[in-house]
């Protein structure tokens, strides 16, 4: 709707200047978001790293981009499978590309609460036993 393109595409002046207020309210807020991306994506990394993926850490994205194991080929397959053992799922790499490079490729988010993480991570080892 309209009042909601005005407020998400084009916020008012006002509005921007009391956000940028509350997110600087706190000076080590985004430390501890760092720090606590820090150790979802080690987290995550090593429980996929025992499951064969490989990981292409960027080092500060809310996301791992990954290699699937080797024993897949296509990440789209790969994907389809998971969800229905396991009710789990990334994003294949062909869904970012044109070319056929990618379709190995999956990433994987890592933006949720601990123990959503976590149960994600034990699913995807139980439907990959």
């Amino acid at each position: 709707n309209n009042a909601a393109n005005v407020i998400y595409v084009c916020p008012s002046t006002p509005l921007q200047a009391a956000l940028s207020r509350v997110l600087m309210a706190d000076a080590n807020y985004y430390d501890r978001l760092r720090d606590k991306f820090d150790q979802k994506r080690r987290f995550a990394s090593d429980a996929l790293t025992d499951l064969g993926f490989q990981i292409y850490n960027s080092g500060s994205a809310f996301y791992l981009w990954t290699r699937i194991p080797e024993e897949f080929s296509d990440a789209l397959k790969f994907n389809e499978m998971l969800m229905e053992k396991a009710g789990v799922a990334g994003v294949p790499g062909s869904a970012f590309a044109d070319s056929d490079d990618w379709d190995s490729y999956m990433r994987i988010c890592i933006a949720r609460e601990d123990l959503i993480l976590e149960g994600a991570l034990e699913k995807l080892r139980t439907a990959l036993r």
